[in-house]
């Protein structure tokens, strides 16, 4: 997986990414012929209500938005929780389609959803795995 990361800070962009090649490690995509593009942005949890963000640009390339003013922690939080749904769509498990009018259709394991965004499973699984993912990394970090 090639994965590029733009934000204004270089240290911050190198421990962006060096993070999300653990996290593509784990999670067993590095290998993936995805291209993965990361940027940081001021105001996205204020403005949007959401600390991160992931939209699929093209049939193998995604981009992740993360609030450039999070805590490191919470950094780590939100970018584990990204790079699971990047994990879903690298293997297939996660289809969004939009149609005519712009609206988005999920396909989750061969079956449409549509719901309550806390009970949809691709977010089940995010949430669930987002802090585990994230005191991996904290581990390495801090050995």
């Amino acid at each position: 997986m090639e994965i590029k990361v733009v934000t204004r800070s270089k240290d911050k962009r190198e421990l962006i990414h060096a993070v999300a090649i653990v996290f593509a490690d784990i999670l067993n995509i590095k290998n993936s012929t995805y291209t993965l593009v990361i940027g940081t942005t001021p105001g996205l949890t204020k403005a949007l209500k959401m600390n991160g963000a992931i939209c699929q640009l093209g049939p193998k390339s995604l981009v992740i938005w993360i609030d450039s003013r999070l805590s490191m922690d919470q950094l780590f939080i939100t970018l584990a929780h990204e790079m699971v749904h990047v994990k879903q769509y690298a293997k297939g498990q996660l289809k969004v389609k939009t149609n005519r009018l712009g609206k988005p259709t999920f396909t989750w394991l061969g079956k449409k959803y549509s719901g309550n965004y806390c009970t949809l499973p691709w977010e089940i699984e995010a949430f669930s795995r987002e802090r585990v993912l994230a005191n991996q990394v904290a581990c390495i970090v801090h050995g």
